[in-house]
């Protein structure tokens, strides 16, 4: 059938759909990494391989306000345990992200600071860069950082621009 998702036409079939492509994902060994909606409820991407939820969007899924990283490794295990992840990358803005793996020790990955234009497009080039990561094998810890550097790079741009391999292997470098 035809639906606005934007409206409440078919929010209800919404879950469902969450799960399916989850399930299906899993099934075909495709990591499903979800870049939340801004809410409570967060059960739609329960067995999602990671979630990527920045600390507004943290805290209102967890009730824990995100001030420390200790907030933010609290709050990603709460995230983990609560929605069977493989791991959660809590983004922090300027102090980076959190990567809270299901089992094993959480690590805050700082970013250095950056002049900041235009955040737009940050959190889905954050979103991106750990999907392709993901997909492509690289051990979580590699794609935080290497997410930290493309959202970095982005928040240096004015508007949602692509961020290019050069741009990324020169920010490496430097």
């Amino acid at each position: 059938r035809n639906c606005d998702w934007s409206s409440d036409v078919c929010s209800s079939d919404l879950p469902h759909v969450l799960q399916a492509i989850i399930r299906a994902g899993r099934a075909a060994g495709v990591p499903v990494v979800v870049d939340p909606r801004p809410g409570q409820d967060y059960t739609a991407y329960r067995g999602a391989t990671a979630v990527t939820p920045n600390r507004l969007e943290t805290m209102l899924a967890t009730g824990i306000e995100v001030r420390t990283i200790d907030d933010a490794f609290a709050a990603g295990r709460k995230l983990c345990d609560t929605l069977d992840l493989d791991h959660a990358y809590v983004t922090l803005d300027a102090d980076g992200i959190v990567l809270v793996p299901a089992r094993g020790t959480p690590q805050h990955l700082p970013t250095r600071r950056r002049q900041v234009y235009d955040i737009t497009g940050a959190g889905d080039m954050v979103l991106a860069m750990i999907g392709v990561g993901l997909a492509s094998g690289l051990d979580p810890v590699t794609v935080a950082r290497l997410a930290n550097v493309a959202g970095g790079l982005e928040v240096e741009k004015v508007g949602v621009v692509p961020i290019t391999r050069d741009e990324m292997r020169d920010d490496l470098r430097a």
